[in-house]
């Protein structure tokens, strides 16, 4: 087997679960009426895109070096990983986990999970466009439909400790980027030209940006509590980067907003 060849591996049952999932989702008309907007994209498409996140998820492990780093020749979505998916390649280099404190290497397989899902989502997210809320906006649920079902599989395991973080503090992530798109292209601006700060000139108007916030709070509410404090808690994980023992006196009130800032080193 060739050191640089990646296998990805979907399994008919993720698909099956995939399109069992929107075929229920779009026999619900208060799903249909959306949470903020209306769901307008057909249940073919939700699915096709969905397969599509949870393909460049694989593939991320594969491109952060996530093999090489857990000493591992495959990465499952599930503890029965053959029933979801799995990414392998072979052989495995040795492990990098002996870097790690021994007492923050159960969280490693949470944070490669998250790293994975970062860049998977930043690629099929794409770049943030102003004409382009209301396809973001079902990206963003066939996203999390996937990170849900993950969630629900792995619930089905036996064992005691899940390597995968659960789908509320990886949708706060994901929330937390899209909450944050508008932004990025002044952020590229300003680290390109070597700027301390970035320019406001390169900023979508106060009253896109206000708009902006406005469409997705009420999705926030729905999966992860009030926006209010929502968009608190991203600007407290964003900053964030003391020892977990600081972590812990922060004032983090979203669901999923705890656990993504308690595995921060």
């Amino acid at each position: 087997m060739d050191q640089d060849v990646l296998w990805l591996r979907i399994s008919t049952g993720a698909v099956a679960m995939l399109t069992d999932f929107w075929d229920t989702a779009y026999d619900d008309e208060t799903f249909l009426a959306g949470v903020g907007q209306p769901v307008v994209a057909d249940k073919e498409a939700m699915v096709h895109i969905s397969l599509v996140w949870l393909m460049l998820h694989e593939l991320q492990h594969f491109e952060l070096n996530h093999f090489d780093f857990m000493g591992k020749s495959s990465i499952g979505e599930t503890a029965q990983a053959q029933q979801f998916a799995i990414a392998s390649r072979a052989p495995a280099k040795l492990s990098s986990l002996k870097d790690i404190p021994e007492g923050d290497r159960p969280k490693v397989p949470l944070c490669l999970e998250l790293q994975a899902d970062h860049d998977s989502a930043e690629l099929l997210l794409d770049a943030y466009s102003a004409d382009e809320w209301e396809s973001l906006h079902h990206r963003a649920l066939a996203i999390s439909a996937v990170m849900m079902l993950i969630e629900r599989e792995d619930a089905k395991s036996e064992e005691p400790i899940s390597s995968h973080p659960k789908a509320a503090t990886r949708i706060f992530q994901l929330l937390g980027h899209i909450t944050e798109m508008p932004l990025i292209p002044a952020q590229r601006i300003a680290i390109i030209n070597g700027y301390d700060a970035i320019d406001p000139n390169d900023l979508p108007s106060d009253e896109e940006q206000s708009a902006y916030r406005l469409a997705g709070a009420d999705s926030i509410r729905s999966d992860l509590g009030e926006a209010q404090d929502f968009f608190g808690d991203v600007g407290i994980a964003n900053w964030l980067i003391p020892a977990p023992s600081t972590a812990s006196r922060l004032s983090v009130r979203s669901n999923g907003a705890s656990l993504s800032c308690s595995m921060r080193p």
